[in-house]
């Protein structure tokens, strides 16, 4: 597509005494985006169950495309596990890629841990653009897609955390370990009758 800019700059100049209008144009290409975006995620959230989202590139012409972030924003609540390709070593939600020949895909599996006052779990990716390997500045964005995912409120809810954490951890012979258990009854009823078993 193409964006046209018309500048007008009207003046009345010191040695004549009418009014003179000058009209300057600009038209400028915009080029359509490099790569394609595709988000899926689960059909409704579970409250401490596993969740997958999966982010898909593409490129749209048949050249590479070359120098791209990835930015994933769960939202709160979200507690990721792993992700396939790692992630970038200082920010847990962005994956640099380098090159996208024909697809590239990022799986990241978690668990959302919402406010229950909330009937749906916002989701967004970015697809950030950068002129060189070095990636200096903010990027473009030249992709982005959001998700609302509903949240199925189950009447009792259970969340374990291992050493204050939720995902998979490493220990040490030897390391204590400290487990948490959070039951939350999230009905309206008081259940008297529960039994908590560990195992």
């Amino acid at each position: 597509t193409k964006q046209s800019f018309r500048l007008f700059w009207d003046y009345i100049p010191a040695n004549f005494n009418a009014e003179f209008q000058s009209v300057t144009s600009l038209s400028v290409e915009l080029a359509s985006a490099p790569v394609t975006l595709a988000v899926t995620g689960p059909e409704d959230i579970i409250p401490g169950r596993e969740a997958v989202i999966t982010v898909k590139l593409k490129p749209v012409g048949s050249e590479a495309v070359k120098n791209l972030t990835v930015v994933l924003n769960p939202g709160s609540g979200f507690s990721k596990k792993a992700s396939t390709p790692s992630a970038n070593e200082f920010h847990e939600y962005q994956w640099d890629v380098n090159e996208v020949k024909k697809e590239h895909t990022i799986i990241v599996k978690g668990v959302f841990l919402p406010d229950t006052a909330s009937s749906t779990q916002p989701v967004n990716v970015q697809v950030l653009a950068f002129k060189d390997a070095k990636k200096t500045g903010n990027g473009y964005i030249v992709a982005e897609q959001a998700l609302t995912l509903p949240i199925t409120t189950t009447q009792v809810s259970a969340r374990v955390a291992v050493n204050g954490s939720v995902a998979d951890v490493s220990v040490q012979p030897g390391d204590s370990l400290t487990a948490t258990v959070v039951v939350k009854n999230n009905g309206g009823n008081e259940d008297s009758d529960a039994d908590h078993r560990a195992g």
